[in-house]
This record gives C-alpha cells, sequence and structure tokens, in this order.
C-alpha cells in the first residue's frame, strides 16, 4: 500500500478526542475509545482510501497501559461508520496479537484464530486484502512473517477505507 495516510478522525463516541503527529515517517497516534469490537467500534483512525486489492503494514513500537484491551494496529474499513465491516490485525496490552473482523454491518466482531497473549509491543502487523479475503500476519522483526488466524471472506466494496487503528479500552 502506498497512498499516504492523511486523514486522521474517531470513529464512535468516543469521550476524549485523539491526535495524531506525524514525524520523521513516525505516527504517533493518541486514542480513547471503548474498543473496536462488538457491533460498533470507538477508536482513533489515520487512513486513506484503497480502491483496489492491496495490504498495510506497520511497526506498533508501543503501547502505554490504560485497559488489557488497548490496542494498535492496522485495519481495513468498507466505510468510515462505527458499525462498518472491518479487518483488523493488532497487537494488545494483555491479549497479545490477534485477528478480528466484522463481516455483516452492525453484527458482533468476531476473532480469526486464538489470540497470541505472549506476543508484545514492538511488533509488526500486516492485513492484505485480495477482492474479499483478508489475510492476517505478524512478525517479530519485520521480515519472517507468520499467518495470525485464518483468512476471512468479508463482502466488501471496492472502495475502502485503510490505515492505523488505536482504541484505549476506555471510553
Amino acid at each position: 500500500f502506498a497512498a499516504a495516510l492523511t486523514t486522521s478522525a474517531d470513529i464512535g463516541p468516543v469521550e476524549a478526542p485523539g491526535s495524531t503527529t506525524i514525524e520523521n515517517g513516525i505516527f504517533t497516534v493518541h486514542g480513547a475509545g471503548a474498543d473496536i469490537g462488538g457491533s460498533r467500534d470507538e477508536f482513533r483512525f489515520v487512513h486513506a482510501s484503497l480502491d483496489r486489492d492491496g495490504e498495510i503494514t506497520a511497526r506498533v513500537d508501543s503501547l502505554s497501559e490504560t485497559h488489557a484491551w488497548t490496542k494498535a494496529g492496522v485495519i481495513i474499513r468498507e466505510t468510515l461508520d462505527q458499525s462498518s465491516r472491518f479487518a483488523y490485525t493488532f497487537v494488545s496490552i494483555d491479549n497479545g496479537v490477534g485477528f478480528q473482523y466484522r463481516s455483516v454491518t452492525g453484527d458482533s466482531a468476531q476473532r480469526s484464530g486464538a489470540y497470541d497473549g505472549v506476543t508484545r509491543a514492538p511488533y509488526w502487523v500486516r492485513l492484505q486484502r485480495i477482492g474479499n479475503v483478508f489475510t492476517s500476519y505478524v512478525s517479530a522483526d519485520g521480515h519472517t512473517w507468520r499467518q495470525q488466524g485464518n483468512p476471512v471472506t468479508i463482502a466488501m466494496s471496492a472502495n475502502v477505507y485503510v490505515g492505523l487503528a488505536v482504541t484505549s479500552g476506555y471510553n
């Protein structure tokens, strides 16, 4: 994915507004929000549009511990609506890396595979879209990758949003 992530916004009714700074290609994202999951999401999203197959890769350097489910990673969403379909590869504070998705707008999010409760930031995350198939990968070094969970099929429109997602686990 070569487009610049240029837009930053809060998704859902977060209690405290988030922020994003970019310096020397490093994104610092502060986000509130109860979670990315359930039937609606609350988080900070730094994104660009994607109108074809693609992938996004990021290194999550660190997370500030506010909740066991504080998480940061890469996400592909069909819309900017809080109940949108999505696929999300993330690193969390206490639950390690995971792959979550919502295949039906407004339904509860699900996970693909088990959470890797051992892995912590810094860690690399990658999400790939080929048609309507989404595959999650994680890496300790950015060179050797392993698939996280199983690929999932989510019927999304051709034009989607892709980027970085951060949620504190608290609203």
